[in-house]
């Protein structure tokens, strides 16, 4: 996989907190109607709450086993593109990336 197409995830407490941080590293611009679009070689995922399996198994209605999913703490976005390390450091991220990704391009 092209390493631009490789996303970096992001996660805070709102959608605001992440649009915010990726505005003041220059990702994202905002227009004086609220839109937030993706600026130069940046593309922009929003993806809200995520779940996750647990690797447990509930009983299903239909019978057999189905997965028993958990959700990932906040809501989350993904950045495709060269962020620097000093933009990097600016941004809500997670203690570790998803692997594998949420999203892909």
């Amino acid at each position: 996989m092209n390493q631009a197409n490789i996303p970096l995830h992001l996660n805070a407490g709102s959608r605001a907190e992440i649009e915010d941080a990726l505005i003041r590293v220059g990702v994202l611009a905002r227009d004086s109607g609220g839109y937030v679009e993706a600026r130069g070689p940046f593309d922009y995922v929003f993806l809200g709450p995520q779940a996750y399996e647990t690797g447990d198994k509930e009983p299903a209605e239909s019978g057999g086993d189905i997965p028993v999913l958990g959700w990932h703490p906040g809501v989350w976005a993904a950045v495709f593109g060269p962020l620097s390390d000093a933009q990097r450091a600016l941004l809500p991220l997670p203690s570790a990336q998803p692997s594998p990704p949420m999203v892909a391009l």
